[in-house]
């Protein structure tokens, strides 16, 4: 009766965890320097699904792309051919040609969508403020343009403490890239 019980338990533990396909379920962050991506794969009706990008604004952020399963892996049909989404042996690791993200779960996903929503904030108040400056050609205009930037830079240099934003005024990126 031991013999029988063992291999059947162990069988029944093994069959509780995800398998082939059902690994690459969750939310990803890429591995980039200079933005924040997080792709969400999902399962709807048997079938899978990309978002590349849900930190994204506007219809990026809801386009689906619709994966293949082929012995138990996931991957993108390009027309001329598949391009294969491999996973690390502990499911922790994707790679997509040549880019890799770390799993992340749901708590960290609501953190970065969080944060992002208060970078776009910002970003939408300085752009706001942005129109009221002097005209450009006019003397006033740059004391006022850098009155701007001593308000909402040490913000956005506070933000990017904690993570980077996607949505940030173009003159912080220059000034950024000049550091």
């Amino acid at each position: 009766m031991k013999q029988f019980i063992l291999p059947t338990l162990i069988f029944l533990l093994s069959a509780c965890g995800k398998s082939g396909a059902e690994r690459y379920v969750g939310y990803w962050q890429e591995h980039n320097d200079k933005y924040v991506i997080v792709s969400e794969i999902k399962k709807e009706n048997g079938n899978y699904f990309v978002v590349s990008n849900i930190v994204a604004e506007g219809k990026a952020a809801e386009k689906q792309t619709v994966l293949s399963e082929k012995e138990g892996e996931l991957v993108f049909n390009l027309g001329i051919g598949d391009m294969p989404l491999k996973l690390s042996d502990d499911g922790k690791t994707l790679f997509v040609d040549k880019k890799s993200f770390t799993k992340i779960d749901t708590s960290t996903k609501d953190k970065i969508m969080a944060h992002e929503a208060k970078c776009r904030q910002l970003s939408d108040e300085f752009a706001a403020e942005t129109k009221t400056l002097p005209n450009v050609m006019s003397q006033e205009y740059k004391a006022a343009q850098e009155a701007l930037q001593q308000k909402y830079f040490p913000q956005f240099e506070q933000l990017e403490q904690e993570m980077l934003c996607n949505r940030k005024p173009l003159d912080y990126k220059i000034l950024k890239s000049r550091e």
